[in-house]
């Protein structure tokens, strides 16, 4: 078989054809990534928001018996709320603090196709070097 070079236009729109589709199909990887990632924060959300409601009313009730064990101790009934009160603060505080220190650290950025991004330009720089 005799094959002929192909041709300097030839060669640049096949390149320009390879790096679109690579393109394509990197914000088609990117969209499925960021839709699995809000589909999964949306289940964890609403788990979060049923288990929120439960546990205030569990609070509620629980508040409501510690005072009264409190007064049952012989403090004052304001006294006895304020220290149920002032525990149940300090609790709050601490489980808010470690839910925005985990929050800071969570991402929904496409690591993969990042990834993936970088692999294709380190390959394409390559690629016009020769």
């Amino acid at each position: 078989m005799n094959e002929q070079p192909k041709s300097l236009g030839t060669l640049m729109s096949d390149a320009i054809g390879h790096m679109s589709s690579i393109l394509r199909k990197e914000i088609d990887l990117a969209r499925a990534e960021i839709s699995q990632a809000l589909n999964r924060a949306g289940v964890a959300l609403g788990l979060v928001l049923a288990g929120t409601v439960f546990a205030l009313v569990a609070l509620n009730v629980l508040a409501a018996a510690a005072v009264e064990w409190v007064i049952t101790a012989g403090f004052a009934a304001g006294i006895a709320a304020l220290i149920v009160g002032g525990v149940v603060l300090v609790l709050a505080i601490i489980l808010l603090a470690v839910g925005v220190g985990q929050l800071k650290k969570a991402s929904l950025a496409p690591k993969r196709v990042a990834d993936n991004v970088k692999k294709d330009a380190a390959a394409l720089k390559g690629a016009t070097e020769r």
